[in-house]
């Protein structure tokens, strides 16, 4: 067994990803490409909306190798604007419209986007710079196809052109744009359709966030093999168990999860009553096997957004122990296990993971130093100027030729599978008038799963309520990246260099958060039932009946847990979507009366 682990060259040539989708569109026009809801396309109509849209983006200015900011909830629409992009001959920016004005700005900005296609509500309280971009999508889709052409406005990419580009959180405190190559996703979508067998019939999830990497995976996946894609609605992702059930009531096929929605499936009563024959995972440490006796097969995947979303991957066994691996490289991508001098190390032993092959991405948008210091040469290509990207994962070769993953070399974490350097964090707390220092770190919460925590030193008497250090985040930072407990200390611990020592951080207090309002405790049996079970599930000692959950450090996660704990002490018959709306105990006390 070689330690190095190649998987081949790289075999994807020239081609551009729509190329892909306008050869399965000649090859079954008519069968579904995209459904959303009761609104259904076939590929012969994708490919022609997206052709017509590419000429109006092309008369608005976009040419060869610029960038097109997309700024869409998952629809129809989300997938046209991507695919008119990439006709344009530009690559697509993807920007989430639940992410903050300022942070949406911010990446038009730094990617010099030519323009954004969104919607005209999205983009009516973004900064003016941002706004003058903006281009509504209906509006857009109208005008373009007034004037039908059939075919794509002319370019001489190859497939080595960015495809799209992704921020992801910076640890200077900005975040850093990732160009991904045509070719690196090419080569994923034909991996990934040979490895899973993908074909007309299959009905693929498009679940993803819309600035996620795997949300690219999902698409052009399923493109590329001429399945449908289904879009998910919006209302799923405020509830692990409505997302659950949507994959069965859609006769989803092929389908991604985070590992914590992959773990509630495998004993989740949906589980059986699905079509689901590929259930996909990754993004975080996957904890368990799935048990025997599932009607899907489960596969686990490695990759950061810095390598065309997935650089290994390999099938779960049913009912084995211990942690699942994370498998075996995939095509034309080399995977190997390094110490700090480059060199190999043995099976068994620990290094860092660097990735090289078709689906290495470009570098940093804009930071060439960075690029540098993460993309580095690679001794072992013959190819000159051959580079490798150093993951900052560690991980260790298993017996079986396997990839087992053993944690980061750096401060970088993952928070519901999205990845987050914690100094962006600090440096957003820092620029509050009254905080002077900052550490935040991961902690795991009462059910295991790992959550943000700060720790803040203040001039006394000047001590910000949590209320106010939320809001201040939330202006700059999307829901994820903002912690959940926030810890004052009257001097972090430093070591012999005058670094913070993170590993001298206390154990997050239990006390109850200043949320800026006064404490008010509960009133009847009822209150004191929810009050004890959210104190328990937030661990927290205290909890006020007008306190919003959210403003505790809540997420949907938690939100499913105290509802199954309520349903259960009340015999009421809940789901998550009660914690959304009536986010306080009185108003929930009182909806259960």
């Amino acid at each position: 067994m070689t330690l190095t682990q190649e998987a081949g060259r790289a075999g994807s040539g020239t081609r551009l990803l729509h190329e892909l989708v306008a050869e399965q569109a000649a090859r079954t026009p008519d069968a579904p490409a995209v459904e959303a809801g009761d609104t259904r396309i076939s590929y012969a109509e994708l490919d022609s909306r997206a052709t017509q849209l590419a000429w109006l983006l092309r008369e608005r200015g976009v040419t060869a190798g610029a960038v097109v900011g997309v700024c869409l909830e998952r629809s129809v629409e989300l997938v046209v604007s991507h695919l008119a992009a990439l006709k344009a001959g530009a690559a697509y920016l993807a920007l989430d419209p639940s992410d903050p004005a300022d942070r949406l700005a911010y990446a038009l900005r730094d990617a010099g986007a030519a323009v954004v296609l969104t919607e005209a509500v999205t983009a009516s309280d973004w900064p003016e710079a941002a706004a003058a971009l903006a281009l509504d999508v209906h509006g857009a889709e109208k005008e373009a196809a007034a004037e039908v052409r059939q075919s794509t406005p002319p370019s001489e990419l190859t497939g080595a052109a960015c495809a799209y580009v992704i921020y992801t959180s910076g640890s200077t405190g900005r975040p850093k744009g990732v160009l991904v190559p045509h070719e690196g996703v090419v080569n994923l979508a034909r991996w990934h359709g040979a490895e899973h067998g993908l074909t007309g019939e299959d009905r693929c999830a498009l679940l993803a966030r819309v600035a996620f990497d795997a949300i690219c995976w999902e698409t052009w996946s399923a493109l590329a093999a001429g399945s449908c894609l289904v879009v998910a609605p919006a209302a799923v992702k405020q509830d692990p168990d409505a997302t659950l059930a949507w994959l069965a009531d859609e006769r989803i096929t092929v389908g991604f999860l985070p590992p914590l929605l992959a773990e509630r499936l495998y004993t989740s009563p949906h589980a059986t009553r699905s079509a689901l024959r590929v259930l996909l995972t990754g993004s975080d440490r996957l904890a368990q096997h799935p048990p025997a006796g599932l009607p899907f097969s489960v596969h686990n995947n490695y990759g950061p957004t810095e390598y065309s979303v997935v650089g290994a991957a390999g099938t779960v066994p049913a009912g084995a122990e211990g942690s699942p691996s994370l498998g075996v490289p995939v095509a034309h991508t080399r995977v190997r296990v390094l110490d700090e001098d480059l060199a190999e190390v043995a099976e068994g032993a620990t290094g860092e993971i660097h990735l090289s092959g078709t689906g290495l991405a470009q570098g940093y948008l804009g930071r060439p130093g960075l690029t540098a210091e993460k993309f580095v040469p690679d001794p072992y290509s013959g190819e000159p100027g051959a580079r490798m990207y150093a993951t900052g994962d560690l991980g260790r070769w298993n017996p079986d030729g396997t990839l087992a993953f053993e944690g980061r070399a750096d401060r970088q974490v993952k928070i519901r599978g999205y990845r987050v350097e914690c100094g962006e964090v600090e440096t957003r707390l820092l620029a509050h008038t009254f905080v002077r220092e900052a550490a935040v770190v991961a902690r795991p919460d009462t059910a295991g799963t790992p959550r943000l925590v700060a720790y803040l030193v203040c001039p006394p008497g000047h001590e910000p309520a949590e209320a106010e250090l939320r809001e201040h985040l939330a202006q700059a930072l999307p829901e994820w990246m903002i912690p959940s407990v926030y810890h004052p200390l009257a001097a972090l611990p430093k070591n012999a260099n005058g670094k913070v020592d993170h590993a001298q951080l206390p154990e997050p207090h239990t006390e109850r958060p200043d949320t800026g309002s006064a404490f008010a405790g509960a009133r009847n049996a009822t209150e004191e039932t929810i009050a004890r079970i959210w104190g328990e599930v937030l661990n927290l000692d205290e909890i006020g009946i007008y306190d919003n959950f959210f403003d505790l450090g809540g997420h949907s996660l938690l939100a499913t847990e105290i509802v199954e704990r309520i349903s259960v002490e009340f015999d009421a018959d809940l789901d998550v979507r009660a914690i959304f709306d009536y986010p306080t105990i009185a108003e929930l006390a009182a909806s259960l009366s």
